[in-house]
């Protein structure tokens, strides 16, 4: 083979080893969601738990997609990529692999599938995903500070939530509204403990956190709603009055999406429908 030949190969090749360390480094946070997807129950087999064990053991600053984040991570989402774990299992073998996505929902990063032949489905799962951990280990992560996407390089089409939380069923909101406040930025600091609003079928309290909201159902007339239930969240973004929504649509799956606040009040959520956005009005009730 031409000398020049295989010094382009070996070029290429550490070149591109060498973007997937740097910009991976470039990230500060991890995030890890409760819940994957294939598995459908919260930190099923502890996998999870696993996973955010991994990370930290690899270096890595990892958080739960629903704890309480420390103030760079709020103000600036993109120092933060979202952890997933993709199963490509068979009858007769677990394979697992990560990946890492910034906060444009680009996968800046995916590991080397992790396979494991065990009976045991917890056991299977465990050794598959320390397995797909030996490339992330290979990484020797160290966050760069000052290399990550700044926060105004956000868009509302970038605004993607970490994985949707698992609704769970809980007593029904004993507060209600002290007071009618309109909803800006200027006045986003006075706004109740919680606020009601009314849909077509379903009314639902929103209670205030540091980050936003947590939607919970006060009365539904649609089945796939019940009375009580944690239906939804609401984030803060770097954009004024503008959240990042996660929503349990009528399948009983979790949406990412985006909503805001109109001059009344009025709560108004994206969503998709035959391929197209709607944009649908929550009314805010006295």
């Amino acid at each position: 083979m031409d000398k020049k030949l295989i010094v382009f190969f070996l070029l290429t090749f550490y070149t591109l080893a060498g973007y997937s360390q740097s910009s991976v480094d470039n990230y500060k946070y991890v995030i890890i969601p409760r819940t994957y997807d294939f598995l459908k129950i919260p930190d099923k087999y502890q996998l999870n738990s696993l996973t955010k064990f991994l990370f930290e053991k690899y270096g890595f600053t990892a958080y739960w997609e629903d704890e309480d984040f420390p103030a760079d991570l709020i103000s600036n989402p993109c120092l933060g990529v979202k952890a997933d774990v993709i199963n490509e299992s068979n009858l007769f073998t677990s394979k697992l692999k990560v990946s890492l996505t910034d906060c444009s929902n680009n996968v800046i990063f995916t590991s080397e599938l992790g396979k494991s032949k065990e009976k045991d489905f917890k056991k299977s799962y465990h050794e598959a995903l320390r397995r797909a951990f030996n490339s992330i280990q290979k990484l020797n992560y160290h966050y760069k500070e000052g290399n990550s996407i700044p926060a105004s390089g956000i868009t509302e089409s970038s605004m993607i939530t970490p994985e949707a939380k698992t609704p769970a069923v809980v007593a029904a909101p004993v507060v209600v509204p002290q007071e009618k406040v309109a909803v800006s930025e200027k006045k986003e600091s006075h706004t109740s403990i919680a606020r009601s609003y009314q849909g077509e079928n379903i009314s639902f309290f929103l209670i205030a956190k540091d980050k936003g909201f947590t939607v919970y159902v006060n009365d539904s007339k649609d089945p796939n709603y019940k009375k009580g239930e944690m239906i939804g969240t609401l984030l803060k973004t770097s954009l004024p009055n503008v959240y990042r929504v996660t929503w349990k649509n009528k399948k009983g799956d979790f949406e990412d999406t985006t909503g805001y606040f109109d001059d009344n009040g009025n709560l108004k959520i994206d969503f998709k429908q035959n391929g197209e956005i709607t944009v649908k009005e929550f009314k805010v009730e006295d």
